[in-house]
């Protein structure tokens, strides 16, 4: 494969089309076996420019899916950013989170049954929500009426809409799924935002 390279424990994507595209995408996922799940992946990457992206995904198709991911503003400053998409709607937000002019980002998707969440982290360890849940139905084979079949995939993806030639490595990639937490006997629940009422 052309567009991606195995560097032993880690490995190298490079950018295609965005992940609205039905015909070339860099994107590396697995279907969801749990409702409860995590993604982890550390993402080295330095882009210069808004089509250059790099990240986490949890991804049901080209209509919807949301993307968290490195990216640069037009003045060419690393950002962290989050695209959401649904068959009803869609945002773009710039995150509340620094990374760094350089260097890997750590970054995590938590799947906690009806909802799901993003986290971002520099050494590994310490940890950053990253805006808000996310209502996991969204991702659902009968969202919005619609009829579709395929299940929701948690992964890896590459963006670069200019050129299809800017890489970004990823290392740790790692896949788990869990018990849910109960407290006193209850299973807690976490409140997701619907698409339409995201921050954009």
């Amino acid at each position: 494969m052309q567009w991606a390279t195995n560097q032993g424990h880690s490995f190298r994507l490079t950018g295609r089309e965005s992940l609205r595209s039905t015909h070339t995408q860099s994107l590396v996922a697995r279907p969801l076996t749990s409702v409860f799940a995590r993604l982890r992946a550390t993402v080295d990457a330095v882009p210069t420019e808004p089509a250059h992206q790099a990240g986490v995904v949890a991804y049901y198709d080209t209509t919807s899916h949301v993307f968290w991911h490195l990216t640069a503003s037009d003045e060419g400053r690393r950002l962290l950013a989050m695209e959401r998409r649904s068959a009803v709607s869609a945002s773009r937000a710039v995150l509340d989170f620094d990374p760094g002019a350089a260097g890997p980002v750590h970054l995590e998707i938590a799947f906690e049954g009806a909802s799901l969440r993003a986290y971002a982290s520099l050494d590994g360890s310490s940890w950053s929500p990253l805006d808000v849940p996310v209502d996991v139905s969204e991702l659902s084979d009968d969202h919005a009426g619609l009829l579709r079949f395929t299940g929701a995939f948690a992964g890896v993806a590459t963006v670069d809409v200019a050129e299809h030639a800017w890489t970004a490595e990823f290392s740790d990639v790692s896949f788990v799924t869990s018990e849910p937490q109960l407290e006193d006997g209850q299973l807690q629940v976490v409140e997701a935002v619907p698409a339409g009422q995201a921050s954009s």
